[in-house]
């Protein structure tokens, strides 16, 4: 029984139960080995005609990516605006898995800045091996008012 994967086609791979066959190359025919046929088209590269089913999306989950400048901003707005963060805000930081998280915590020592930027400190920068100019992934989760760098 042959199984193709759902691939591009210069990526797709055809296997049995004892051989491991590539592709057809344009201009070839179908490779042959031990008597197995690689098939030309698999069920997975055939028209879809159904109806499209589209993957629900959240709407409570907002990515950024942001640089990180040298007082150790996030120079991304979107995420505090998000959360409906501003520099009254109190914050609590923590490594988790190598990973900053952020809460909103009223007995947070941490703000965002006066124009609403997330301020990482150095002593959580260097724990989670973030350095001025990286580039992060500011993930927020609204409903849990939390951010994790």
């Amino acid at each position: 029984m042959s199984t193709c994967f759902a691939f591009p086609c210069h990526l797709r791979v055809a296997f049995d139960d004892r051989f491991l066959h590539p592709p057809d190359r344009p201009g070839h025919g179908p490779r042959k080995s031990a008597g197995h046929r690689v098939p030309r088209r698999c069920a997975a590269s055939s028209t879809h005609r159904g109806p499209r089913v589209t993957p629900q999306r959240l709407t409570n989950v907002l990515y950024r990516i942001a640089a990180v400048d040298h007082r150790g901003r996030a120079t991304d707005r979107h995420v505090t605006a998000a959360l409906d963060w501003n520099a009254g805000t109190r914050l609590s930081i923590h490594e988790h898995n190598g990973l900053l998280v952020v809460n909103a915590d009223p007995h947070g020592l941490f703000t965002p800045t006066k124009q609403s930027y997330l301020r990482l400190p150095a002593d959580a920068r260097r724990v989670a091996g973030v350095s001025v100019g990286d580039r992060v992934l500011l993930t927020a989760h609204v409903d849990r008012q939390t951010v994790t760098v």
